[in-house]
């Protein structure tokens, strides 16, 4: 057989040579093992895919600790430690909301974390989409964070897009950090049809499905929630490129129907003249939207006038806050 570089050992490697020989005994998952029966409720629950070297996924959730400043023995929920190997049967059931991933999901104390691989192959799974649908609607509900990170092609940085802002950050640092998402991972996220995904069990696929057409709010819904997340916290690498910027359109036209909460951009004076009044504002999301933060956007008059009549169209939608700084609005607007 080849011999396997470090850099490209996965979960998968991981869980036939260490998890499963060494749980097999006892017949428990390895946190059970190594817990020695003490519950930890997790503070963070990560979403990501087992084909992903694993040293990728560390480095991102190494920066994610970092940044968020939570303490090296705060529970964090990874699935293939967590769940018991030996049986799963008992922690994936036909109802996703059932499953041993809910409740870590919908419990953990701070929210959920995506980690994404270079080559956006989250998006072509159906456990994942959920998972970053159902992030995205729980923090549209009550306080919870749902924070994406991806490894850089080039040397060992990590870029991020976070719900809200850091200790100390401000808008203008947020935004030129998420300006160098991967441009890559960002088209994949805003071409995401949960319809289209697959899953390495066809049961999962049925069960995650059935869900969403039947209990949840629909594949077009979802579809809507997840790409115009990635729109926002990616816009600033999307404004650069035209083919991305062409597929960013086509995302707002069904922005109206996603379950975002908090619409965040500091264009820095770099947006494309009168996308955000003239095309993002029209299309903010008009049933779950609380938080509206439009920095340096080149709004003027006419921008402002839009925020306006947004608002005066969509009198039932409980906007709490409202930032426009930096716009040259005058007293017409």
């Amino acid at each position: 057989a080849a011999r396997l570089e470090l850099s490209d050992v996965n979960l998968y490697h991981i869980n036939s040579t260490i998890t499963v020989p060494v749980t097999r005994a006892a017949s428990c998952s390895l946190f059970e093992l190594l817990a020695d029966g003490v519950a930890v409720q997790p503070e963070w629950y990560v979403s990501h895919t087992w084909g992903e070297p694993w040293s990728n996924t560390m480095r991102c959730l190494a920066k994610h600790r970092n940044d968020r400043k939570y303490a090296e023995d705060a529970g964090v929920w990874i699935c293939a430690f967590a769940n018991n190997q030996h049986e799963l049967e008992s922690a994936v059931t036909a109802d996703p909301t059932e499953s041993a991933f809910y409740p870590a999901m919908t419990n953990a104390k701070m929210g959920a974390v995506t980690v994404i691989g270079a080559d956006g192959g989250l998006f072509g799974r159906v456990w994942c989409g959920f998972e970053a649908h159902e992030a995205i609607r729980l923090a549209s509900t009550r306080p919870y964070l749902y924070d994406v990170l991806t490894p850089l092609a080039v040397g060992n940085d990590v870029a991020r897009i976070y719900d809200g802002l850091l200790e100390g950050e401000i808008p203008y640092e947020k935004s030129g950090q998420e300006e160098r998402f991967s441009l890559d991972v960002a088209r994949k996220a805003l071409d995401f049809a949960i319809e289209e995904t697959k899953a390495a069990v066809q049961a999962d696929w049925d069960g995650i499905m059935h869900h969403v057409r039947a209990v949840g709010a629909g594949p077009a819904a979802v579809d809507a929630t997840v790409r115009s997340r990635f729109l926002v916290g990616a816009v600033r690498a999307l404004w650069k490129d035209a083919d991305a910027l062409a597929a960013a359109e086509k995302v707002l036209e069904v922005m109206p129907a996603s379950s975002l909460s908090v619409i965040s951009v500091d264009a820095e004076g770099q947006a494309p003249e009168n996308w955000v009044g003239g095309k993002l504002v029209p299309r903010l999301p008009t049933k779950t939207l609380t938080t509206l933060t439009l920095v340096s956007c080149d709004l003027q008059d006419t921008g402002a006038a839009a925020v306006g009549q947004f608002l005066a169209s969509n009198g039932a939608l409980e906007l709490k806050e409202l930032y426009l700084d930096n716009n040259k609005i005058a007293d017409a607007g």
